[in-house]
């Protein structure tokens, strides 16, 4: 496949060369390391515009190129944190190191908009919302919320709290589950206007949400499967034995304990072949409070397709919603598009 794409990316030049173009710029989503490869194989690229692999390059990055001229690779991290400018000198057809630059400079709370830019943003967004038939802003956060990576998957997080009770609500379900690599937005969110944008970070993918009716003893093994995720302290995780991190779920109408100093459940292509003894205490909301979890009761529990693919379900509906569309109505219905949320202990984790 990269061959392929190199060959590609070397015929593009050719035909800019062709046509009489002084210098070529790649715009790439690729990553840094096969930008430095395609910088070193094709012949006649200047300046490679890197994204993908969200690196932050500071210093200047050079890299020899097949002509023997040399081409010039930034990269400005991600989530708006930095802007990168390249100034570039070019003369019959070749980059002229030594009079260009590359310059990585913070975007700060107090760094202006360029008026025309931001017109068309705000623009761009308002058609997004439209398209994706949600609100814009979604919700306004009271505080700032953390949605990176290893917050959504290493134990309770609060926009994964959200997105659970969002789909335990519109699917009248007694609880409600998401994995937490459903949830992408990758960043601390500060307080203020939750876009249709944000929401489409933090929700990319098009699972649909079901209603499952299982036994408690179902959701148990599916808690276990999930917590063989985490990594205890003297814990060989073994990746292909163990749920991988994105497999962790977030919940809503359930509240247990995960203790990392027992045995994780063997989990193998996301099916279980030897049970685990990590999840401990598992009580579910009721109308008569929070009652013990029974094994040879049935649960109602909306969730997405994608994390009930594998599990052994009584029955399985459509909610009939798209996921960002349960989250939207949540959000209007229930919260009046105001949200002060923080975690409450739901998911207590032990010896970590």
């Amino acid at each position: 496949m990269r061959r392929i794409f190199f060959k590609k990316a070397a015929e593009c030049v050719r035909e800019l060369r062709a046509q009489g173009v002084d210098a070529v710029v790649a715009l790439n989503h690729i990553g840094l390391d096969l930008d430095k490869k395609l910088a070193a194989s094709v012949p006649g690229i200047d300046v490679i515009v890197g994204g993908h692999s969200h690196d932050t390059i500071k210093e200047r990055l050079l890299v020899k190129n097949p002509q023997g001229s040399q081409t010039l690779i930034g990269q400005a991290g991600l989530d708006g944190r930095y802007a990168g400018r390249f100034d570039v000198t070019v003369d019959d057809g070749a980059l002229v190191a030594e009079k260009s630059s590359w310059r990585l400079m913070p975007v700060l709370p107090g760094t202006a908009a360029e008026e025309k830019s931001e017109a068309l943003g705000l623009e761009a967004q308002k058609k997004l919302a439209a398209t994706l038939n949600i609100a814009d802003p979604t919700m306004i956060l009271a505080k700032s919320v953390d949605g990176r990576k290893e917050s959504m998957r290493g134990g309770e997080n609060a926009l994964g709290d959200l997105a659970a009770e969002a789909l335990r609500w519109n699917g009248q379900a007694r609880i409600g589950l998401i994995n937490g690599g459903a949830l992408r937005i990758g960043r601390i969110v500060p307080p203020g206007p939750f876009t249709a944008g944000d929401m489409l970070d933090l929700m990319p993918f098009d699972s649909i949400p079901v209603r499952l009716l299982v036994s408690g003893a179902e959701i148990r093994r599916q808690l276990e499967a999930a917590a063989s995720a985490l990594k205890g302290r003297n814990d060989g995780y073994d990746p292909a034995r163990r749920m991988s991190a994105g497999e962790f779920l977030q919940v809503a109408g359930l509240r247990f304990d995960i203790d990392l100093g027992e045995p994780a459940a063997v989990v193998e292509s996301r099916r279980m072949t030897a049970d685990g003894r990590r999840v401990k205490n598992i009580m579910v909301d009721s109308s008569r409070g929070w009652l013990p979890l029974e094994d040879g009761k049935i649960y109602s529990v909306a969730t997405l397709d994608y994390t009930a693919k594998y599990w052994n379900a009584l029955s399985s509906a459509p909610i009939g919603k798209p996921a960002l569309a349960c989250f939207d109505d949540y959000l209007d219905k229930v919260l009046r598009r105001q949200a002060d949320i923080t975690t409450d202990g739901r998911i207590n984790i032990i010896d970590r």
